[in-house]
This record gives C-alpha cells, structure tokens and sequence, in this order.
C-alpha cells in the first residue's frame, strides 16, 4: 500500500511517502505563508521524484492538528478533496507519532472518509456586526 502522508500544521509543509508501514521518502518544504498556492505542485513533485503519481496512492495520512488554523485547514480540505476524487482511504492523525498510528490504521483498512481538524482548543469567533 502506498501512502502520502502530509503535514500543514505550520510553515513548513511535510510530506511523506510510505510502503505499508515502511518509510520510502520524507520531505519538508518552508512554503513562506503560500501553502495554499503551491501544496498541489509540491506534492506532485514530490511523487514524480518516486517516480509515481497521484493515482499510484492508495490511502493519504493526515497530520489534523492543532496546529495553525489555515493551514490546517488547506491540509483538510485537500485531502478529503483527493480521496474523494481519487476513491482512496485517509486518516487523520494527532501526537508525536502521529505518522506511525495513522498508517497503521491504513494497513488496517480504516478510512474516515473525511478529516476534520483538531485546532486543540474551541475555535474562538467574533460576535457578528449587526
């Protein structure tokens, strides 16, 4: 089983590719508050450095939090986005071995279908300007 795994929790985006439990290729980028502009070219990249592509994955690990509240989100929206398209398995993941847990849950046949990220303390909003 091939696995992406990606981290958007903070400026420096990590992306990971691994065989079943077994590390092939790690890879972090500073992306310079830009996340959202050069995630989907950072991770194809990366692919074609393994000499794969999108549709040579069969299930994506997650990094959901906490961690920066956009980046997170972008990190979210894609994945979900690409399982969808792509009909492969994901997980969302949280702690120091965040990696670890989750492609085990991969190898495991989990799929949650859809990531929602853990910002590690209730999302704080403004009241409305009436």
């Amino acid at each position: 089983m091939n696995i992406l795994v990606l981290n958007t929790s903070t400026n420096e985006l990590e992306l990971g590719l691994y065989q079943d439990l077994k590390q092939i290729s790690i890879m972090n980028i500073t992306t310079n508050n830009q996340l959202s502009e050069v995630l989907h070219t950072e991770i194809e990249k990366f692919l074609k450095k393994e000499s794969l592509s999108l549709k040579d994955i069969d299930g994506i690990n997650c990094f959901k939090g906490p961690g920066s509240f956009t980046g997170l989100r972008i990190g979210a929206s894609l994945v979900n986005a690409l399982a969808y398209s792509l009909k492969i398995a994901i997980v969302g993941s949280i702690g120091k071995d965040w990696i670890k847990k989750g492609n085990q849950r991969l190898v495991d046949h989990v799929n949650e279908k859809m990531i929602i990220p853990f910002y590690g303390a209730e999302v704080k909003t403004t009241a409305p300007i009436k």
